[in-house]
């Protein structure tokens, strides 16, 4: 098997394996140079006339041209492999398409399957010498979606065309050994060598397989029942359904003779003898009708006598019973009126009851009435009593709040008269303070001026006595201290001890800065005082409106400020979508396809949903936790390296879900998907707007692959990436037709679940944001197809 995205020949990437059998393998892949999808077949021969049967094909099919017929667009080697390069035709080819439908097909549509691919055959076997496909069967016979029928493998096929070559148009007259034994003549079999009543074998036996449902009996099987004097096991098509008108079935059992020389001799003959089969039978059946419609009428006049013949005996009968039936009314008339009589004494009895229970009645709700009015004057003036006490006492709670605050008021100025009171005290005491000082200062420096001039005058009696004789006794000076000084505390009552007459001024200095930096102190702590009284003043007279709101503060030109927009903050990586009403899909008009319409109006509530599509790493963390298992395209347990970033591809829907569970999320509905890519009630065609920008998404043959999430700038307008292209996303809603819409009338059985956005592949037409597909939620490839998380959005009390 050859890898996606490996690119042979320097041209052809594959996308992905179609099929394979024993002698090779059919790869879907893109042609880098033409830019389309094309069919690339690789065969597994191991001879060397096995590779050139291939060749052979390939040129046997490049010179052909009909509508049935493949179309061959190149032949190389690569490596040690042979590859053939054809048209790629998409749909199913006939087998599928009969294992699915589990029922023949109808006789109107194989027909015209068959009177194609004779015409094909025709243009074959014009060849000289013909071209014999050897191979005709409904695996080989694929439908596209336009009801086309096409021809494929045209491995057996021997002749040639055209341009082949003529080494291989000498070798294409040996016959290559090979067949499918169901759908294959005697003569092919048996070696006996093929020609163009060999193709009609095959294509006889191929419609009544798709006519009866059934695999017809092999040639060998029937051979060896007659030779044993059995019937032949094949049966006509008619006799296995009886559907199938017998003229039809006749033709193509003569074409499965076993003997070669009873069918008939070409394709031209045989598309006349089903075409004259189809009118003989068309023309035997409008004759049954006729006859049948000339029955009905014959039967219709017999009837219609029959029904006029009951007629009158009916109106006979009829007579009578009218008469029996007068004579019977007169004596139910008089009967009538006694009993009316009666019934009238009766009413006019019970019309008294009813006006005396009515007049008992309205007096006993008179008195009800009375009652309940009292009751409800009782219940009013206990209203007003109780409304007249809230109001008083309201209005004593209003009187002592006024009170408190008033009385707060005045503590407040009494405190601040106090302190006013303290602080001119204060300054009182130090201008005192600061007088005796200088007063003192006055007279240290007046005493220390006399003892100045004491000692000058006392210096020659001291030398006198210095001088003195040993004996004498001398007498010194010793100079007093100066007075202490007094200075007052910050509670005026501590004195404290003057420091030494030598730091006088310094100490006066210091005291007068801690005085004034008790002051300040103690002036902010009494405004702050003050501005609290103040605020819970305020607070406990707020301005009432209504329901008791405080009314808010008001801006510079006395308008009240608004109140702040309410705000919703989505988790990490998520966008929040507003949700609200907007178009669904859309109509044949604006482009839509069956799935898409019609245009309906749809509500979806708030949500988050994913930026970006979950990316291999963001996966590769719910695996290492065991919570999810690695995508088959992994390989392995670990994504590759070096695309981390990728969306995360090969996920079935399952394993999808499993991944939001884990991660606390969900997968969007694809109402929820397609709200956030159109940008809600803009309904964009593409999430940037209605016409296709290339560049903008990893779309329409903008690259060869996956690209890392957000590589496009071409966000939805709620800023969310990669909503078209890229990777196919799985929603959480199963397919089903919009209302008074259809699906496909061919769409996969199964439980499908709705993928959106398309992938890299598709085209700009595919690629929007209302085309939708349902794929199977397991058993199918899912290497295009990743997904994003959604989650419900939960308002807290604080939001609103």
């Amino acid at each position: 098997m050859i890898p996606p995205n490996t690119t042979l020949h320097n041209r052809y990437r594959i996308i992905q394996q179609l099929g394979a059998g024993g002698m090779g393998a059919v790869y879907q892949a893109m042609d880098e140079t033409l830019s389309c999808v094309v069919a690339v077949k690789e065969t597994f021969a191991k001879t060397e006339d096995e590779r050139r049967a291939f060749k052979r094909e390939a040129e046997l099919l490049a010179n052909l041209t009909h509508p049935a017929l493949p179309r061959v667009t190149d032949h190389f080697t690569h490596g040690s492999g042979q590859f053939l390069v054809m048209q790629f035709i998409p749909g199913n080819d006939l087998a599928e398409l009969l294992t699915l439908r589990e029922r023949p097909f109808a006789t109107d549509k194989v027909l015209e399957w068959a009177d194609t691919l004779l015409d094909a055959l025709e243009e074959l076997h014009s060849y000289r010498p013909p071209i014999i496909h050897r191979d005709i069967k409904p695996s080989n016979l694929k439908l596209t979606p336009k009801g086309k029928i096409i021809l494929l493998d045209f491995g057996l096929a021997k002749g040639t065309a055209g341009q082949m070559s003529t080494v291989d148009a000498d070798s294409s007259l040996k016959s290559m050994y090979g067949y499918t034994r169901n759908y294959a003549p005697l003569e092919q079999i048996t070696g006996a060598g093929t020609d163009p009543r060999s193709d009609l074998y095959s294509l006889a036996a191929t419609a009544w397989s798709l006519l009866t449902g059934e695999l017809p009996p092999d040639v060998l099987t029937r051979v060896a029942e007659r030779e044993e004097g059995n019937p032949d096991p094949l049966r006509p098509a008619h006799e296995k359904n009886a559907d199938v008108p017998q003229a039809i079935a006749d033709v193509l059992h003569q074409a499965m003779s076993l003997n070669r020389n009873q069918r008939p001799a070409s394709a031209v003959e045989m598309r006349k003898l089903l075409r004259e089969a189809s009118r003989t039978q068309a023309e035997a059946e409008e004759d049954r009708r006729r006859r049948a419609l000339e029955e009905a009428a014959r039967r219709l006049a017999e009837e219609e006598t029959l029904r006029k013949r009951e007629d009158e005996e009916t109106a006979r009968r009829n007579a009578e019973m009218r008469q029996r039936r007068e004579a019977l009314e007169r004596q139910r008339a008089e009967e009538e009126e006694e009993r009316q009589q009666a019934e009238a004494a009766q009413r006019a009895a019970e019309e008294q009851r009813r006006k005396e229970e009515a007049q008992a009645q309205a007096e006993a709700e008179a008195r009800k009435r009375a009652e309940e009015a009292a009751r409800e004057l009782a219940a009013e003036q206990e209203a007003k009593r109780r409304a007249e006490e809230e109001r008083a006492r309201a209005a004593e709670e209003a009187r002592q709040e006024a009170e408190e605050r008033r009385l707060a008021a005045e503590e407040a100025e009494r405190r601040q008269a106090e302190e006013e009171r303290r602080r001119a005290e204060h300054q009182r005491l130090m201008r005192e303070a600061e007088e005796a000082e200088r007063k003192r200062a006055a007279e240290r420096e007046e005493k220390e001026r006399a003892a100045a001039a004491q000692k000058t005058a006392a210096a020659p009696t001291q030398r006198a006595q210095e001088s003195t004789p040993s004996g004498s006794v001398a007498v010194k000076t010793i100079k007093a201290p100066p007075p202490e000084r007094v200075v007052m505390s910050d509670n005026e009552a501590t004195p404290l001890v003057a420091a030494p007459a030598g730091r006088n001024k310094r100490a006066m200095l210091i005291g007068v800065i801690a005085l004034v930096a008790v002051a300040v102190v103690v002036a902010v702590i009494l405004m702050r005082r003050g501005e609290s009284n103040r605020n819970q003043s305020s607070n406990d007279n707020p301005t009432q409106t209504g329901q008791g709101a405080v009314v808010p503060l008001s801006n510079s030109n006395g308008i009240a400020a608004p109140s702040p927009a309410p705000s919703v903050t989505p988790p990490t990586g998520m966008a929040y979508v507003p949700g609200g009403e907007f178009n669904m899909g859309r109509d044949e008009k604006d482009g839509g396809d069956e799935y898409e319409r019609p245009a309906h109006k749809v509500t979806v509530n708030p949500f988050y949903i994913d930026l970006y599509e979950v990316t291999r790493e963001d996966y590769q963390k719910c695996v290492d936790e065991k919570k999810c298992q690695p995508p088959s395209v992994w390989g392995s347990n670990k994504f590759p390296d070096g695309t981390a970033k990728l969306p995360v591809t090969g996920v079935t829907w399952d394993e999808a879900n499993a991944y939001a569970s884990w991660a606390g999320k969900r997968l969007p509905t694809e109402e929820e998907w397609e709200f956030a890519a159109r940008g809600g009630n803009k309904e964009f065609r593409y999430p940037w707007g209605n016409e296709w920008k290339d560049g903008l998404a990893n779309a329409n043959s903008a690259s060869n692959g996956l690209a890392e999430v957000g590589s496009y700038k071409g966000v939805s307008p709620f800023g969310i990436f990669d909503m078209v292209g890229n990777a196919w996303e799985w929603t959480g809603s199963k397919l089903t037709a919009y209302k008074k819409g259809q699906l496909l009338p061919n769409k996969p059985p199964g439980d499908l679940r709705v993928i959106r956005g398309g992938s890299y592949i598709e085209d700009k037409d595919e690629a929007t944001t209302t085309y939708r597909r349902g794929y199977p939620v397991s058993g199918a490839k899912y290497d295009k197809t990743g997904f994003r998380c959604a989650k419900d959005v939960t308002i807290s009390s604080g939001q609103k």
